[in-house]
This record gives C-alpha cells, sequence and structure tokens, in this order.
C-alpha cells in the first residue's frame, strides 16, 4: 500500500512539473527522490492524510529517538529479583542448653536416666555433631526399613557362619 501511494504521489508531484522524469517504480528510489525534490509537499500530504513519513532522514530520525530513549532509561530489575525468606534464628550451643533438652528428651520419651551414659548414644551424637549444617533425623519408615534391612543382612551372615538353614525363625519374622 505504501508503495503504491509513493508511485502515485511522485507521479504527480513530478508531472506538475514543466519537465518530466522517468523514475524506476522502486520504493528506496522514490523515497530518495521525494525527499530530495519534494519533501515540503510529502511531509504536507503526510500531516493531512495522517500517514507516519517513511522519508529515509524521518526513519533514521525516529529510529535514532527511540535507541536513544531506550539507553536513557535504566531498565528495571523486578522482573528478575525474588524475595527472600529470612534466615531461621539459630540460637548457638551451650552445655545448659544441651542438659535441658536431653532432660526434655528423657521426660519425652521415657526413657530411663542411664540412656544417656550409653555408648551408642555417645556415638550418636559424636556422629551428629560433625555435621555442618545441621542434622537430618530420619523418618520412621526408613529407619523401621534400615532394622529389617540389618536384620535380614545378620541372618544371612548367620546362615553361612553355621551353614544351616533357619526357615521357620525367618518365615516367622518376615510375616
Amino acid at each position: 500500500m505504501g508503495e503504491y501511494v509513493l508511485v502515485l504521489l511522485s507521479i504527480d508531484l513530478c508531472l506538475t512539473n514543466d519537465f518530466r522524469k522517468f523514475l524506476t517504480a522502486e520504493v528506496t528510489t522514490l523515497r530518495r527522490h521525494i525527499e530530495a525534490h519534494h519533501a515540503r509537499r510529502y511531509n504536507k500530504w503526510c500531516t493531512k492524510s495522517g500517514f507516519v513519513t517513511m522519508l529515509p532522514k524521518a526513519v533514521r530520525a525516529r529510529k535514532e529517538a527511540a535507541l536513544s530513549e531506550a539507553a536513557s532509561t535504566q531498565q528495571t530489575l523486578d522482573g528478575h529479583v525474588v524475595p527472600t525468606q529470612p534466615a531461621p534464628n539459630i540460637i548457638k550451643y551451650s552445655d545448659a542448653l544441651f542438659q535441658e533438652a536431653a532432660e526434655e528428651w528423657l521426660i519425652s520419651t521415657h526413657q530411663p536416666i542411664d540412656a544417656l551414659s550409653h555408648p551408642k548414644f555417645h556415638e550418636l551424637i559424636e556422629v551428629a555433631a560433625r555435621a555442618t549444617n545441621g542434622v537430618k533425623i530420619p523418618e520412621k519408615r526408613a529407619v523401621r526399613d534400615g532394622i529389617i534391612q540389618r536384620f535380614r543382612k545378620n541372618v544371612a551372615d548367620l546362615r553361612k557362619r553355621f551353614n544351616v538353614f533357619i526357615h521357620t525363625f525367618v518365615t516367622w519374622i518376615m510375616q
């Protein structure tokens, strides 16, 4: 549509002059011709018709204005920045705090006081103390599966050691 308008406008403008010009019906050639010889009339026609001027200098000026406007406005980080959760308040270790936690554990789980002096409890605490990012306490199901797997391994080791088939006992346990 724009090419057709340029051709008609160029022909109309050039025929009104006293001499004739022969132009190629190429859009860029027509735009350069109109810009060189008929810019004032073309711009007047564009404003009257509500047409955006497509002359090379005007297009270049619009592009440069858009680029300078884009360069002058600062981009925002709103789409990229994600709010972070505040770090949980971790209470530093102290012997008094550990004793209080141990007493509460003994009371709430109905453990005997000797449970704190058991070597396996000490081993558990030493392993947990080596953790750098806290301790993940396993769930009941995982602990249960681990105990059953250990039991089966122990039974298999006993079978190898004594070269005995313990069918009745294993069948009773597996049910």
